[in-house]
């Protein structure tokens, strides 16, 4: 019988301890992994304009400006798309449709307003119809006619400047119009699909499918003159093509089993608009925020994103000048702008080889730039918190112009230059830059010394600053006012107001609180990120620096009780442990979960 082969790598070999650490790793390995899939963010920039209403209607005109209709007859005017504002508006009533072509811009919406405007032209004028009725939709067909639908089932025609009647051959609810050159569709409730060949003169019913018999058909569109689409309120699409040489595009149509929908024929979702942007690609919103796209016909629609805080948004319309640029608009005043046809960027993770010199540059270079001159800040940094340090301590103890000889031998000259000169300079430097507080400090200091020895040759040193001498007994008082000045600045609103040294130091740490590098947690360790924010935002760094100092002056000028002397703090030795052990505890237990 042969030995058992010793291996050497036996699982046996191995002690138990290391065998819980494998597994360990293994688990850490599986669980943790960050997951490095791809994901999204939306190309809908929202438009800021200064109002509530909300906006039903929005068409692009043939010279690229956007308009915007609303509730309360608003009207908003997109120049170019990026020039925004609110323009006069001849109606009060709700808009809710609007149309345009090479000609004209119209709009129309509850109790028969209609109102129209030469592209040229900054006049819009009204054209109501007589019947106090809601227009749900307006169109300009081939020879610049408008067109209007009713919540009725009326159908009138603008012709020689006066409203025609024409024969619809339904009462059932007209819900959107559309002319692609002499032809048109209507769509309304009952699964109902009109046709005109003839500038909307006279119409006709087409066949639509059984399956939206009792639907309402909102939404319906062209796309040139060999393809249209449909839409309901319940999110069923329905396309024509056409299907022969005889038979043109409109009098056919078939409802989408939609693939992205498990091949169901609904989305589900309430749609409220369709625009047609190529022969497959196709844009729709509805309510609570939804925007989606197709781009094979409706076979796939992929719901695109919205920037945040708009999740519950009725969108009530679309506008697009290519099949890539255009607005959608809504409830509460929002207008969403895309260059990118509104569909999703993808966000993911480049791997990039390192290893090949060029890319390698190519990745870094800016980086290392950012960190050549962001280490260039800290060491400026590092040299002027020292530079600052020194001067403290120096004034403070050590120096011939101490603090000490400053305030009981020169308090005449501390207080012109902490309340005249210093002062004056700031203003300076508000008005006209740095150059000029520079100057005007330079300039007061080398006029007071002048003055000063005009005033005082012939007198001795007792005789104070500029002829100004504070007697003794009220010198104390003065010291604690000026400390109060260094603490609290000149609270006052406007160009004359001066931070002091508290206000600085806040202001300070709420900019740093801006960059967001900590976390909530109330312990030491969480808040380390801090250490960057001087990088981010120099001038506050410097005012933190200003602020102790002055802060640091202000309280002992404050506390001072006509001497300079060493003080001690009461129990300061216990105060120190008491904060050092609560700074201890809280690293050990504070957000440790179990």
């Amino acid at each position: 019988m042969f030995p058992k082969e010793e291996r050497i790598l036996a699982w046996q070999k191995i002690p138990e301890s290391s065998r819980i650490i494998f597994f360990a790793s293994i688990i850490i390995i599986i669980f943790l992994t960050p997951n490095l899939a791809e994901g999204y963010e939306s190309t809908w920039d929202e438009v800021n304009i200064n109002t509530n209403n909300n906006y039903n209607a929005a068409v692009i005109d043939s010279n690229g400006d956007a308009w915007v209709f609303g509730d309360n007859g608003v009207i908003i005017h997109g120049e170019k798309l990026t020039n925004w504002s609110i323009v006069n508006s001849p109606t009060v009533e709700d808009i809710l449709t609007a149309d345009s072509n090479e000609n004209l811009v119209v709009a129309a919406g509850k109790n028969g307003v209609v109102i129209y405007k030469e592209i040229q032209s900054n006049e819009w004028i009204n054209i109501d119809i007589d019947n106090q009725t809601r227009i749900n939709s307006v169109s300009i067909n081939n020879v610049d006619e408008i067109v209007i639908v009713t919540d009725l089932g009326d159908i009138q025609i603008f012709k020689d400047n006066e409203w025609l009647q024409i024969n619809s051959l339904t009462s059932e609810k007209l819900f959107d119009i559309t002319f692609e050159s002499e032809r048109g569709l209507i769509s309304g409730s009952s699964g109902l699909i009109l046709g005109s060949e003839d500038n909307g003169l006279t119409w006709e019913v087409r066949d639509t499918p059984e399956i939206v018999a009792e639907s309402e058909i909102i939404s319906i569109g062209y796309y040139k003159a060999n393809r249209a689409y449909a839409i309901t309120s319940e999110g069923n699409i329905l396309k024509s093509t056409q299907e022969s040489l005889t038979t043109t595009v409109g009098y056919s149509w078939t409802i989408k089993e939609i693939e992205s929908e498990n091949y169901s024929t609904s989305m589900n979702v309430n749609l409220t608009s369709l625009e047609v942007l190529s022969t497959t690609k196709i844009l729709l919103t509805g309510e609570e925020g939804f925007v989606a796209l197709s781009k094979d016909g409706g076979n796939i629609v992929t719901p695109q994103l919205l920037p945040d805080g708009n999740t519950y948004l009725k969108i009530n319309d679309i506008a697009m000048e290519t099949a890539f640029r255009g607005i959608i608009v809504g409830d509460n005043g929002k207008i969403f702008y895309t260059e990118n046809g509104g569909e999703d960027n993808p966000v993911g993770f480049e791997i990039i080889d390192l290893s090949d010199f060029n890319e390698f540059v190519d990745f870094t270079k800016d980086n290392l730039w950012e960190g050549l001159k962001a280490t260039v800040k800290i060491v400026i940094f590092g040299i002027l918190l020292g530079f600052f340090l020194g001067i403290m301590l120096a004034m403070c103890k050590t120096a011939p112009t101490t603090l000490k000889q400053m305030i009981e031998s020169d308090l005449e000259k501390t207080l012109i230059l902490f309340w005249i000169v210093i002062p004056i300079s700031i203003f300076s430097t508000r008005e006209s830059g740095i150059g000029l507080g520079i100057f005007a400090f330079l300039s007061i200091i080398s006029i007071s010394i002048l003055l000063d020895q005009y005033i005082n040759k012939k007198n001795t040193e007792s005789d104070g600053f500029l002829g100004i001498l504070i007697p003794e007994q009220h010198r104390n008082k003065v010291i604690k006012i000026l400390g109060l000045s260094l603490l609290i600045g000149v609270p006052i609103s406007g160009g004359m107001n001066i931070n002091g040294g508290a206000e600085l130091i806040y202001s300070a740490l709420v900019d740093f609180h801006d960059f967001q590098l900590g976390s909530d947690t109330p312990k030491l360790s969480a808040q380390l990120g801090y250490i960057f924010a001087p990088i981010g935002n120099p001038s506050a760094f410097f005012a933190l620096i200003i602020g102790i100092g002055l802060t640091y002056l202000g309280i002992l000028f404050i506390l001072t009780n006509g001497t300079f002397t060493k003080k001690t703090i009461y129990a300061g030795k216990l105060m120190l442990l008491v904060i050092l052990w609560a700074i201890i505890l809280t690293e050990l237990f504070v957000g440790f979960d179990l």
